[in-house]
């Protein structure tokens, strides 16, 4: 859940804060975080912008999201063996070092041995 609503927010602030949307163009809507202060943060009765608008940001949003969506299912599907072993790993020993996780994602398997320090 919370993963979800950071991920609207971030699609949210970068169509309205930053600009960064195809349909809209290079333009900021609606109010800073700092005038949001003082009305609050979910203070939405004094929107700079129309209805229409407002419907083309959530579009535009709505698109990111899904965009985001599919790009990281596609990319745990390419991943999907890794991602078992690693999961087969964390069941059999708990915790894995990094060097363990390192190994595995070049698709070496099980815990590393200690490497002992030159001295």
């Amino acid at each position: 859940q919370d993963d979800l609503e950071r991920a609207s927010s971030l699609a949210r602030q970068m169509v309205c804060r930053f600009g960064m949307s195809e349909a809209l163009g290079p333009l900021s809507w609606g109010r800073s975080d700092a005038m949001r202060f003082l009305g609050g943060p979910f203070d939405f009765a004094d929107k700079e912008y129309s209805e229409e608008t407002a419907r083309a940001i959530d579009m535009e949003v709505r698109a990111i999201v899904d965009a985001a969506h599919r790009r990281a299912q596609a990319l745990l599907g390419e991943r999907r063996e890794t991602l078992d072993a690693i999961a087969g790993e964390l069941l059999a020993h708990e915790t894995l070092e990094r060097v363990d996780l390192e190994a595995l994602a070049r698709g070496r398997s099980g815990p590393q041995p200690a490497v002992a320090a030159a001295g």
